[in-house]
């Protein structure tokens, strides 16, 4: 079942999960992930890190949809509820193939399930 997915907008909440979280990183990005204890409604939230290391600004704004399209195909189904995730890109990225950004995240998620239990 799909859920939907929530945004982190609060440089605090960035914080929180570079300092607290479980990370697991792959060849095209680094995955954070951290349980929050809130209500049950908030769900899944994430965010996106495309700092300007990747290129300008179509080259960012294109990894940032990228990023956002598999989000939402895989975290709504296979993200822990009340957990907040980041995805941080990293050189290169934008070279990968979409199918490869696609199993990197769902290996990713697998490992920090695992980890957080």
């Amino acid at each position: 079942m799909k859920r939907p997915l929530g945004k982190l907008r609060k440089r605090a909440d960035f914080l929180r999960l570079s300092t607290l979280g479980n990370k697991y990183v792959t060849k095209g990005f680094v995955l954070q992930s951290s349980i929050r204890n809130a209500r049950p409604k908030e769900g899944i939230r994430i965010g996106f890190v495309v700092s300007k290391r990747i290129g300008n600004a179509v080259i960012r704004n294109k990894t940032k949809r990228r990023f956002r399209s598999i989000a939402d195909s895989i975290l709504g189904r296979m993200g822990q509820p009340n957990t907040d995730y980041v995805l941080i890109a990293r050189q290169g990225s934008t070279r990968l193939k979409f199918k490869i950004l696609e199993n990197d995240l769902v290996d990713a998620i697998g490992k920090l399930s695992k980890k957080s239990l």
